[in-house]
């Protein structure tokens, strides 16, 4: 049975969600819009579903039109930042939980305040949701397996 292979994807294009995703988390924080939490959380939990409903992804496309962005150099793996993804989404929506459901509303800017480094972290290259992905494909890996008598 051949090896599935892995999906690939312009790495640009996760770091500009991410930069977007920050950049919204902020204007919420900066502004006071906990409904942003709500709008963020759904973008993401769409976004890791599949590429076409990514509105990240887009964002992305037009902004490449828009500034004549070449194709990349290379191209990465797309499993790491979809789970990044998935993060963000489980975090907005416990944050908007926090904030809407719970009034615990410093404790979901907290969460807010949270992202907004991460996603400009991984904007600037260092997706912490993809190596955390990462670290658990490699334990996965060493993981011993049965011996079937």
């Amino acid at each position: 049975m051949a090896e599935r292979q892995p999906r690939m994807v312009d790495p640009r294009q996760p770091r500009f969600g991410q930069f977007l995703t920050g950049l919204t988390a902020l204007v919420a924080f900066v502004f006071q819009l906990p409904w942003l939490m709500i709008a963020l959380a759904a973008i993401a939990g769409l976004g890791q579903l599949s590429p076409s409903t990514n509105l990240w992804r887009y964002a992305y496309l037009g902004f490449k039109r828009v500034t004549g962005l070449g194709p990349p150099k290379e191209l990465e793996e797309a499993a790491p930042p979809r789970f990044a993804m998935t993060l963000a989404f489980v975090f907005f929506t416990l944050a908007s939980v926090l904030y809407f459901v719970l009034a615990y509303e410093t404790a979901a800017w907290v969460i807010d305040v949270m992202i907004i480094g991460l996603g400009f972290l991984g904007a600037a290259g260092l997706c912490v949701g993809c190596e955390i992905y990462l670290l658990a494909r490699r334990l996965q890996s060493r993981r011993p397996t049965a011996i079937k008598a």
